[in-house]
């Protein structure tokens, strides 16, 4: 029964870099993901609109099956760090004037073609193509279907 097996992984490296505040990673065909941590640095232009990052979890029709909002909007001109894990405090004001936490599920598995999102819900309304997603998941994966 080896192919059930959960294996810890650094499951999403995505450094940013890209000029991109909408992100989506699509579980790989005959694999399970079980997110426990998920870490994202958010860095805003100087246009002056406040930004709302979201985590969503999607299923292979696009629905919304899972998500998590932190519980205070971004300003413009700011690099803030969000920590999304079971346990954390549901925090609605910053840190050390750039931190976040926001609790998720402990049971938050996705399966193959499902889509972990990250993005910035306020994009449309502003003018925010420079701003920048970094994301860093941590987790567990698990082939199904398949030797592990």
């Amino acid at each position: 029964m080896a192919r059930y097996t959960w294996h810890p992984a650094e499951l999403v490296k995505d450094t940013g870099g890209d000029s991109d505040s909408n992100k989506e990673w699509t579980v790989p065909t005959a694999r399970d993901w079980h997110l426990y941590h998920i870490t994202v640095v958010f860095t805003t232009i100087t246009t002056e609109a406040n930004r709302q990052l979201v985590v969503q979890c999607l299923n292979s029709d696009a629905d919304v099956i899972a998500e998590a909002i932190p519980g205070a909007v971004q300003p413009a001109s700011k690099v803030y760090t969000y920590n999304f894990a079971p346990g954390l405090a549901d925090m609605t004001s910053f840190r050390d004037t750039d931190h976040m936490t926001t609790p998720i599920p402990g049971t938050w598995v996705l399966k193959a073609g499902q889509v972990l999102k990250v993005f910035d819900e306020s994009s449309a309304a502003a003018d925010t193509e420079s701003d920048d997603i970094a994301v860093y998941v941590q987790g567990a994966w698990r082939g199904r279907g398949v030797g592990g």
